[in-house]
């Protein structure tokens, strides 16, 4: 995926008028907007029209989207974020008003970045205190892309920003990444390559069973046809797995590859070491 271009974190939180500096300045010009992404909302309407559409059209169509729409993630921001964030939202004149959230970005140009968030959420389904969706075309644990203007812009991943995160293992004993991806929601992986680098996850919606989500270990993503997957290669819980009640492993063993891979089962451990 080409990015235009990259930006550093300089980031700065407005709500309903109230500035959170992580910067001095304010940024006051009109915010670009970042609204969740419809995609799968999409998807399962192109279902619905066409029950009968081959898995490998549907995928095209998939990864079609994706290049526009972005696939949303879970970004949950840190509790002291949260704080300021549901302080704003006690202080509104209007209960039913929105939430004016807003992260300034600078570029390396020197061009501020002023992005109009999506409203946060306090569902405790969720991870966090409080989290939005933002439709990513990339990510890693330093950096994400979105597409706007047209264009796709590469920016640091601020330190609030919390993504759910799985990763290969070397043993069960020794629990630090070899590779990481940041995944989209919290979801059992449904395999892994020989290579050890690429992650597949499969969807909860019943349209989008056909399909899954190829998770590359340098940010990237996209769609693919489920049988795409090795599905032969089915993780075994590990028996003496270390005993942490908010993560999972799974164990890939066949002649070809051996793998472990650790995710997060509930929100307290999303982050590996």
């Amino acid at each position: 995926m080409k990015v235009i271009n990259k930006a550093i974190l300089a980031i700065v939180f407005v709500i309903t008028g109230i500035v959170f500096p992580i910067t001095a300045q304010q940024v006051t010009v009109a915010p670009f907007s970042l609204a969740p992404s419809t995609i799968l909302d999409q998807l399962k309407k192109i279902r619905a029209a066409n029950p009968d559409i081959p898995s490998k059209e549907f995928a095209a169509k998939a990864n079609s989207l994706l290049q526009t729409e972005g696939l949303n993630f879970v970004i949950a921001f840190d509790a002291a974020t949260c704080q300021k964030i549901e302080l704003a939202r006690k202080n509104l004149k209007n209960p039913n008003d929105p939430l004016n959230l807003r992260a300034a970005l600078r570029s390396v140009d020197g061009e501020p970045a002023n992005l109009r968030l999506p409203e946060a959420s306090f569902d405790k389904a969720e991870c966090g205190s409080c989290f939005i969706s933002l439709p990513l075309l990339e990510v890693t644990a330093k950096d994400f892309v979105v597409k706007m203007m047209g264009r796709n812009i590469k920016f640091h991943l601020p330190q609030n920003f919390v993504i759910n995160e799985a990763g290969l293992i070397s043993s069960e004993v020794d629990s630090a990444a070899l590779t990481r991806w940041k995944i989209p929601f919290r979801t059992t992986p449904l395999t892994v390559s020989e290579d050890g680098n690429v992650l597949y996850l499969g969807f909860s919606e019943p349209e989008l069973k056909d399909l899954t989500l190829i998770v590359f270990g340098e940010g990237s993503f996209q769609f693919a046809e489920r049988k795409d997957a090795d599905l032969e290669r089915k993780g075994q819980s590990l028996k003496d797995a270390p005993k942490d009640p908010n993560v999972s492993f799974l164990k890939f063993d066949n002649t070809r590859a051996k793998h472990i891979i650790r995710f997060p089962l509930s929100c307290a451990n999303q982050t590996l070491k």
